[in-house]
């Protein structure tokens, strides 16, 4: 459930760390200390091997922008499609793109806004189809439905 929620952004870095490193550590120790030694050190190493991916993920705004692109391409694949075709781009990769979208973000909050590109406008629009896809799934929403209130507003 944890992991769920930090892959739909439902739980900032800091409860996540909390929960992870708090409950987390509390409940291993106490699962550990029912079990043989031989099977704690195979469990250990996959904790140790789980703590280690942990704390390479990146929350940075580049890498939810890809990881929402990924989880929701069914999605908003069309949106893309349309927006890149109307603008005569071609629409990057995820990784390019979570980078892109995050580098004009943050020229714009820090004072530095660069040119604005016909790519920063595509990228802007499918951010934003991709946040009503994301609450309409939240919501409960299904796919189909989802698809054509996307197709209508973008």
């Amino acid at each position: 459930m944890l992991f769920a929620l930090a892959a739909e952004n439902r739980i900032s870095r800091d409860e996540f760390e909390k929960c992870f490193y708090g409950d987390i550590n509390s409940r291993l120790k106490i699962f550990f200390d029912s079990m043989s030694k031989t099977k704690v050190k195979s469990y250990q190493s996959y904790y140790v091997k789980i703590v280690d991916a942990l704390s390479k993920i990146d929350y940075r705004l580049g890498e939810k922008y890809k990881n929402a692109l990924n989880m929701h391409m069914d999605l908003i694949k069309p949106v893309m499609d349309r927006m890149s075709s109307a603008n005569g781009v071609a629409f990057p990769s995820a990784n390019e793109a979570g980078k892109i979208f995050a580098d004009f973000r943050n020229g714009i909050a820090h004072g530095n806004p660069p040119e604005i590109e016909k790519i920063h406008c595509v990228l802007f629009e499918v951010a934003r189809a991709l946040i009503y896809i994301m609450i309409l799934k939240n919501a409960g929403m299904d796919e189909e439905s989802i698809k054509n209130i996307v197709k209508k507003l973008f």
